[in-house]
This record gives structure tokens, C-alpha cells and sequence, in this order.
């Protein structure tokens, strides 16, 4: 009896760290975030009457001009990040009402994508991996379907 739950308990354990490294959600950098919200000066909310966002929460920090602007639904989720300095976009992300991030795409000095991008599944399967350059897509971009399994390349 003690061999079959010590089998089992090491299948369950196997199972839900294959499923983790598969789909694990990727989600809102908490002590990242917080440190933003700490280091600004000023706070204001503006609402919205929109199916997708319904207010949008600016921490401003007036020492550096770094705006960082939080969209949520109605549900109180955030739904996209946008942080800029002195009008240049320095970081944006899109989530997943689970929270779950949409993509992962570098910002480069000039507000440009620039560099290795990932997008992903409200599940946190990756759904296609590229590259930008200049803000366009460049070389080969590999698209995979909701369980993770590679279903076709993209030549840009």
C-alpha cells in the first residue's frame, strides 16, 4: 500500500510539474510593480465606459517624468501596463483576464520592438516565439498550438 501512494504521489508530482513548465502562467512582476506605485509623486484614476477597460490608474513620478499607466476592467483586473519616460514608451504589457501576460516584447531606447518576442496562451502555453527588428518581424517566427505542439513557421 505504502509503494502504490509513494508511485502515485511521484506520477501527481511528475504531472503537475510537466504541466507548470508547460503552461505556467506568466503574470504582473509584483515587487516591480509596488516599486513603481512607491516611487511616484502623484495618483489619479480616470474612468472609462468601454467593454474592455473601465478606469485607468496613473502613477506619476515627477522627479524622473515617468508616467506608468494601469488599465483595468470591471472586474478589477489589470488588463495592460504601459510605463513611459519623457514620452518614450520604456515598457508595455497586455494581460489575460486571468492575469496570465499576453506577450513578452522588448522596448529598445526609441520605443521600438527590438529583439527575441514571445506570445502566449491565456493558459500560459507559449503560442508563437520571433524576433522584431525596427518594430517589424524579422527571421523565422515559430507558432505553436494551445498544448504547446509546433504547427507552422512564419519566414518574415
Amino acid at each position: 500500500m505504502k509503494i502504490a501512494l509513494v508511485i502515485f504521489s511521484i506520477i501527481l508530482l511528475f504531472t503537475c510539474t510537466q504541466q507548470n513548465h508547460r503552461g505556467k502562467l506568466i503574470t504582473i512582476n509584483k515587487p516591480w510593480f509596488d516599486s513603481i506605485k512607491s516611487k511616484s509623486d502623484t495618483f489619479y484614476i480616470q474612468h472609462y465606459r468601454n467593454s474592455d477597460f473601465v478606469t485607468a490608474e496613473y502613477f506619476v513620478n515627477r522627479k524622473d517624468s515617468t508616467i506608468c499607466q494601469v488599465m483595468k476592467d470591471s472586474m478589477g483586473n489589470i488588463r495592460q501596463i504601459l510605463v513611459a519616460k519623457k514620452n518614450r514608451k520604456l515598457f508595455g504589457a497586455e494581460y489575460y483576464k486571468n492575469g496570465q501576460l499576453v506577450a513578452s516584447l522588448p522596448i529598445d531606447a526609441e520605443g521600438k520592438y527590438n529583439g527575441n518576442a514571445t506570445f502566449y496562451y491565456e493558459n500560459g502555453i507559449v503560442k508563437s516565439t520571433g524576433a522584431y527588428t525596427d518594430g517589424f518581424h524579422v527571421g523565422n517566427w515559430r507558432n505553436y498550438n494551445t498544448e504547446g505542439v509546433l504547427v507552422s513557421t512564419d519566414v518574415y
